[in-house]
């Protein structure tokens, strides 16, 4: 059976003593591991793929009669803003994605300063703006 059996490369080295450079000084451990530490080949693909993997909504516009409804609504709040009141709302309003195509629906609660028809912004009393051609329902706290 011994005729068959393989020979092992390594024998004739088995015995040698380890090798010690004498031009160059031993590498620290921390230096030798970092050797064989993984790398990112394709730096950014990761955030790539978690981004494309984000869900957004997509923005839905309304019918006619939702829109009388809602129009309705935002006429109460205008009112009671140019007498002078701050009313308290809850506001859903789509917002878009800065980075990607489509958004998702807020709801903002908090008290109506002014509606700016001019630029079609409604701005709350803490400064928040929301635009008024995506808002999709207010509901005055209270109601």
């Amino acid at each position: 059976m011994s005729a068959f059996k393989k020979k092992n490369p390594y024998e004739t080295i088995i015995d040698h003593p380890h090798f010690v450079s004498t031009k160059y000084p031993p590498m620290s451990m921390e230096k030798r591991a970092a050797q064989f530490s993984p790398f990112k080949a394709m730096v950014g693909y990761d955030d790539e793929v978690e981004e494309e993997a984000r869900f957004t909504d997509s923005e839905i516009f309304m019918d006619e009669n939702r829109l009388e409804e809602l129009d309705e609504r935002m006429r109460t709040v205008a009112e009671k803003v140019a007498a002078g009141e701050r009313p308290a709302v809850t506001i859903t309003h789509f917002v878009p994605d800065d980075r990607k195509e489509g958004g998702e629906y807020v709801v903002t609660e908090g008290r109506v300063r002014r509606i700016d028809e001019m630029t079609g912004v409604l701005v709350m009393t803490d400064g928040r703006r929301i635009e008024i051609g995506r808002i999709t329902e207010v509901a005055e706290i209270g109601d």
